[in-house]
């Protein structure tokens, strides 16, 4: 089936059609080695198309490098991915982030956050509270709270060597990989959406762009305390598992009753805000094992149109597209959005458009 597809992605691709100001942006080097250009050449090309689509949103001036690699991951999971972190003061997050301002949402959260060496927080299922699933509130001023776990490629956007000379220059080092992306080579995918996507198939690029955003940082430390808490392990300190900086936007009626953020892994209703709990923007999944059974590093599943290409589940047949909540959450740690083109650029705009219309017809 030939059909256009709305939406961001298309965009982001259309943009490139698009008069630019020089600058080095968002780039990525794709480390192949097991050769996957030779015995997989659309699952490569899938990967350069989506980086191309995140380097077409986000504007900052960051390196990455992301091996990609195929095996059999069995039964219906689409692909993993081990992201590179360290560990980041919240203070030194928060000047980051203030540094970082380049709209009018970076603004409304920035000054959503305290400006302080320690957070607090609700938790749950730690040793300090017997591993209970009830909610309790964090505001110990330990090592959780004052430090944040963050992505290599999330501290590259907002904490750049040009902010923090040398701090951080063993995640600029030759050879460091940012992430290792393995996908499931047994499942059946379609690696062009460019002519819809096939029945029975998966938007092999939606995977890709997925498994990239993780690796920009939207992650959530709620993950880690759902999955190593009773009854899969042993309950574990509070200061053992660390929140990530997209967990400073999550948020649940009880804990913007205390004016604090929601790191608990249970069944309660979290949400993404960035006026410090007031209106909630975009529901969070809430965690495999004592929530939701999805990832907490992901939006809420839903029926039908799913909120943006950090939802759970790859939809056979269903092209994935990046939405204006991704892109937000992304802003909002961090990264720097690609300007939305001016009243004047819309003609070209659509001048693209046409001709892309014009080349599907011919095909």
């Amino acid at each position: 089936m030939r059909s256009l597809k709305n939406g961001l992605r298309s965009l982001a691709l259309l943009s490139l059609l698009l008069p630019q100001a020089a600058r080095a942006g968002l780039t990525f080097n794709f480390q192949d080695p097991s050769n996957l250009q030779a015995t997989l050449p659309g699952a490569y090309a899938g990967f350069v198309q989506a980086g191309a689509i995140w380097s077409s949103l986000l504007t900052d001036d960051v390196a990455l490098n992301i091996e990609l690699r195929a095996a059999n991951l069995g039964g219906s999971v689409v692909a993993q991915s081990d992201v590179l972190y360290a560990e980041v003061g919240y203070l030194q997050y928060n000047i980051g982030l203030f540094a970082d301002q380049s709209s009018l949402t970076d603004v409304t959260a920035y000054n959503s956050l305290p400006f302080a060496f320690a957070i607090s927080a609700l938790m749950n299922l730690t040793t300090e509270n017997g591993g209970s699933i009830t909610p309790y509130l964090d505001d110990s001023s330990s090592t959780n709270n004052f430090f944040l776990l963050a992505s290599s490629a999330n501290i590259k956007a907002a904490l750049p060597d040009s902010l923090f000379p040398g701090l951080f220059s063993g995640l600029y080092a030759p050879g460091v990989v940012d992430s290792v992306i393995t996908f499931n080579d047994t499942l059946l995918y379609d690696y062009d959406g460019s002519d819809g996507i096939a029945p029975g198939s998966i938007d092999f690029v939606a995977v890709a762009l997925r498994e990239i955003g993780y690796a920009l940082g939207f992650v959530s430390g709620v993950d880690e305390r759902d999955l190593n808490s009773p009854p899969n392990a042993s309950a574990q300190g509070e200061d053992d598992l660390l929140a990530t900086p997209l967990d400073l936007f999550r948020y649940s009626a009880d804990s913007k009753a205390l004016g604090v953020f929601d790191w608990t892994a249970d069944a309660r209703d979290k949400y993404f805000s960035i006026d410090g709990g007031l209106t909630g923007l975009t529901p969070f999944a809430t965690g495999r094992t004592h929530g939701d059974k999805d990832s907490a590093s992901l939006w809420k599943r839903t029926v039908g149109t799913p909120y943006g290409i950090m939802s759970p589940g790859t939809y056979a047949g269903q092209m994935g597209n990046v939405s204006q909540a991704d892109l937000t959450a992304l802003d909002v740690i961090g990264w720097n959005l690609t300007p939305v083109p001016e009243p004047g650029t819309w003609a070209l705009l659509g001048a693209g458009l046409a001709l892309i219309v014009a080349r599907a017809k011919r095909r």
